[in-house]
């Protein structure tokens, strides 16, 4: 499973000053107040642990994990993010190739739109 970050409430995605130098202590490099790899490692470590004190002024930020198999994207709707999944095609194929309805369907499945 791939973990991700979102922000669970309404306001926008951000980090605290606290997490930002914490960030930079733990060797992160991609990374600005607002923007960064979502399913960075280092950041990831971060979340877990300062908890609540990561979260900038408008931010609740939590981890999500997700199945890697899958091609992802967040959508948000006033800042409070939801994690959606697709399927991604090369696995798809592979599976079609394979021949295994079930795991085509059971792949298909697992989706989250």
């Amino acid at each position: 499973m791939k973990q991700i970050v979102l922000n669970g409430c309404y306001g926008c995605f951000g980090l605290s000053e606290c997490a930002i130098e914490l960030y930079r202590e733990l060797g992160g490099n991609k990374i600005t107040r607002y923007g960064f790899d979502r399913c960075d490692p280092i950041l990831i470590e971060v979340i877990k642990r300062l908890g609540e004190e990561a979260d900038s002024d408008y931010a609740a930020l939590y981890i999500e994990e997700f199945d890697e198999r899958y091609d992802y994207h967040i959508t948000d709707y006033d800042g409070y993010e939801t994690l959606k999944t697709s399927v991604n095609e090369n696995i798809l194929r592979s599976l079609i190739k394979e021949g295994d309805e079930d795991k085509i369907v059971e792949y298909v499945m697992g989706a989250r739109a």
